[in-house]
C-alpha cells in the first residue's frame, strides 16, 4: 500500500551542522508550517525538534521501510 508524503526538514537539539529529513504524511490534517515545534522519532527514543524547511513536493511512500 502507498501513501503520500511531503519531505520535512526539521533541526533537533544535537551537535549537528544540517536538519534532519521526515516525511509527513498527507493525512495529517495540516500541512507543516516553518516554525513548529513537533516530535519525531530518533533511534529508540522522540525527541523535541523544529521545522526549517519544507519541499512542498508530494512523495509516494511504502508502508514499510525498504532496505
Amino acid at each position: 500500500m502507498q501513501h503520500s508524503a511531503s519531505l520535512v526538514q526539521i533541526a533537533i537539539p544535537l551537535p549537528l551542522d544540517y536538519p534532519l529529513s521526515y516525511l509527513w504524511p498527507d493525512s495529517l490534517l495540516q500541512p507543516p508550517a516553518i516554525g513548529w515545534r513537533v516530535l519525531v522519532p530518533l533511534g529508540k527514543r522522540k525527541v523535541a525538534g523544529y521545522v526549517v524547511q519544507t519541499d512542498g513536493q508530494d512523495r509516494s511512500v511504502r508502508d514499510k521501510k525498504q532496505r
